[in-house]
């Protein structure tokens, strides 16, 4: 056979064929594969963008707000409720909402669990609306906006982290008989709830704790620099290293130029006119 010449027997046509085949199939599955990842990333982008344009577009977050906080709520007095932890309660409260929430132990008894909740729930809300009364509707409104934004923000680059982190690294399960892609879809999925519980944390932790400065804070703490300049200069002064002035001396007195007469050579006639030379005059001493 020369070089160049076209192989046209049927049994190697077919050979190649199947071999193409069997190539292009791998190929397919390989993109149908990356898909399913891909699919699960875009369910969670929808929920977490569909809440940030609402963020974004909507009047007000307050309801949403009371939302989150009604299941806060929920989760602390499950936490605390069956061990009677009230003072642990109480410590999570203050901490999370500033809410000082008091109770005996025998009205912890007689409101139960649902009771506790619905307790604890109004205690919150009246103190938000006190805070909305303080700080103004337009204000809360705009507090409410940044919270919901920037919580998001942050969190989502984390969880985007973590996925990338999970996917490089979910391929050995096979090694254990295990589906890829089953595990890759049960670990993203506890870890998007885990996120939607710190969001909805920090959002309502965010809105009952933040407080914005008064205008005069804000302007205190720009003229402080310059008030701690001067005072540490007093301070100087007092332990006594400012330059210190003779005794006797005025202060304040312009010193007087000193002048400074052309120096007469020794060879130089003397200036005291005798018509000798310095040397034999008057520069003879010296």
């Amino acid at each position: 056979m020369e070089e160049g010449e076209a192989i046209q027997h049927p049994l190697i046509t077919k050979s190649v064929e199947r071999a193409q085949k069997k190539v292009e199939e791998n190929n397919f599955a390989i993109r149908k594969r990356l898909l399913e990842y891909d699919n699960v990333m875009n369910q969670q982008r929808e929920v977490i963008y569909a809440r940030r344009k609402q963020a974004l577009e909507g009047e007000r977050l307050k309801g949403e707000i009371f939302d989150y906080l009604e299941d806060f709520i929920d989760t602390l007095v499950k936490k605390h409720y069956e061990n009677g932890e009230i003072e642990k309660l109480r410590e999570e409260l203050l901490q999370n909402l500033l809410v000082d929430f008091k109770i005996d132990p025998d009205t912890w008894e007689k409101l139960g669990e649902d009771g506790l909740k619905n307790k604890i729930l109004k205690a919150a809300k009246e103190f938000y609306d006190r805070k909305e009364e303080m700080l103004g509707s337009d204000l809360m409104a705009r507090l409410e906006q940044y919270a919901v934004l920037n919580v998001i923000d942050n969190k989502w680059r984390d969880h985007l982290r973590e996925m990338d982190d999970l996917k490089e690294g979910i391929g050995l399960r096979a090694y254990g008989q295990k589906d890829p892609l089953l595990e890759y879809k049960a670990e993203a999925y506890n870890l998007f709830i885990n996120l939607l519980d710190e969001l909805r944390n920090e959002v309502v932790t965010f809105c009952f704790k933040f407080w914005p400065q008064a205008p005069v804070e804000v302007q205190s703490r720009r003229t402080a620099p310059a008030t701690r300049i001067q005072t540490i200069k007093d301070s100087a002064d007092n332990l006594g290293l400012r330059t210190s002035q003779p005794e006797g001396s005025q202060p304040n007195v312009k010193a007087k130029p000193v002048r400074v007469e052309p120096k007469v050579g020794r060879n130089d006639p003397c200036p005291c006119g005798s018509g000798k030379k310095y040397k034999n005059c008057h520069g003879r001493n010296e």
